[in-house]
């Protein structure tokens, strides 16, 4: 499967969407406030499309969008209980700290 990455930039927002051919299978959701880049969100809509990699690609584009607005930091939430979630970010270089019940994310 051949993925692309198209983005939106709406000035210190934004999306990039995951698609194949031109059907949506994944996006991220992002926004710069105070030098500091908040993931939104990120889905990977159908299952059979998870573990591909889609999802490394996605953060490694907000990357390049953190370094294009020179935030300092990317941080986001996710559940605390969401542990494969919690080792995904992990992977990628993030941090995941599970506090008053709210997982947090920092790279």
């Amino acid at each position: 499967m051949e993925v692309n990455y198209k983005h939106d930039d709406w000035g210190e927002q934004g999306r990039i969407s995951a698609l194949d051919d031109q059907n949506e299978i994944g996006y991220l959701v992002w926004k710069v406030k105070n030098s500091k880049l908040w993931l939104a969100d990120l889905m990977i809509h159908d299952e059979s499309n998870r573990g591909k990699g889609i999802g490394t690609k996605l953060l490694n584009e907000l990357d390049k969008i953190a370094a294009q607005y020179k935030a300092d930091k990317i941080w986001g939430t996710t559940s605390s209980e969401d542990l494969p979630v919690h080792r995904f970010y992990r992977k990628n270089g993030y941090s995941v700290q599970v506090i008053n019940n709210e997982g947090y994310l920092e790279k």
